[in-house]
């Protein structure tokens, strides 16, 4: 598909885990039992969210403004509705290797084994331990943020961290992203090396402070794909357009099959350039799934 094709098709993929012709990802917890030495750090500095209202999802004239075509995917983006938080804190960056794997050394994260994706990783690197923690299922993420006294983020918390309130595209405003914003795939390879602006992986957290988001977080684009707390389901039955006044502090439907994860990763097309918008969403994942592209990061209730 030449680059014209992969452009306009860009909003209508709601994207998943494995997309861009990789498949990542395994339904199974890992019997592998090393672990990193990685040294003790300093805990993951938190950025605090005021509380306030802003436009969650992509309704018709969002998607007129960016030029991407309407199509059978607007239950999975829209519509656009007005969402009222709490003021909350959220990680600045995703959740490091370092920091999950003083987790799993003190027995705070039951649910976990290290992931099959160690194989992978250069054991010898220092900049592995402050690489983005992936190949972690949502039950590892939501074990390892209640041990550090947090929680995992909403969709609605990631994507207001991610959009801010001025209904921006992209967490740096509205530039189409490259390897200056973000950690993605700025070539049309699908081969095991490719991705990662060249390096064909993650980048250590906060690699590329150009991109923050409005209130200063972190590869809300780019390098992982992160966890959140919801079920995954289309916005109307899960968060509807309440406004006015809008809907308060929603936290997804109450049941489900799927978990959803929000924010590109490392591995997906530059120019498929809609994978990054701070509206979009990933495909949903069965909960006990491991990823080589999804990390996560947490959130708190603002004291």
């Amino acid at each position: 598909m030449d680059r014209a094709g992969l452009t306009l098709i860009a909003i209508m993929a709601v994207a998943g885990c494995g997309d861009a012709g990789r498949t990542v990802c395994e339904d199974t917890q890992s019997t592998d039992v090393r672990l990193l030495a990685c040294p003790s750090a300093a805990p993951t500095e938190m950025v605090q969210i005021p509380a306030g209202a802003f436009v969650m999802g992509c309704g018709p004239s969002c998607r007129q403004a960016v030029g991407v075509l309407t199509g059978a995917d607007m239950n999975a983006l829209g519509p656009d509705h007005a969402v009222y938080l709490s003021a909350y804190e959220i990680d600045k960056t995703e959740v490091r290797v370092s920091d999950f794997y003083a987790c799993i050394r003190a027995a705070g994260c039951p649910r976990t084994s290290p992931p099959p994706f160690l194989a992978y990783w250069d054991m010898d690197d220092p900049d592995t331990c402050n690489h983005p923690m992936t190949g972690v299922s949502w039950y590892g993420a939501s074990d390892y943020c209640a041990w550090a006294g947090k929680r995992l983020c909403t969709e609605a918390e990631w994507e207001k961290a991610a959009r801010g309130a001025d209904d921006r595209i992209f967490p740096w405003g509205n530039a189409l992203p490259t390897c200056d914003l973000a950690v993605l795939n700025d070539t049309e390879e699908t081969s095991l090396d490719s991705g990662g602006c060249g390096t064909g992986a993650v980048w250590p957290v906060g690699s590329k402070p150009a991109g923050a988001s409005p209130y200063g977080v972190l590869d809300m684009t780019g390098n992982a794909t992160e966890w959140v707390h919801d079920w995954w389901a289309d916005y109307w039955p899960s968060s509807p357009d309440d406004a006015p006044p809008p809907t308060v502090d929603p936290e997804g439907p109450n049941s489900g099959l799927l978990r959803a994860s929000r924010g590109s990763s490392y591995y997906q097309w530059q120019v498929v350039w809609g994978w990054h918008a701070a509206f979009a969403r990933q495909q949903g994942e069965p909960p006990e799934t491991l990823c080589d592209e999804v990390g996560f990061r947490c959130c708190r209730d603002a004291e």
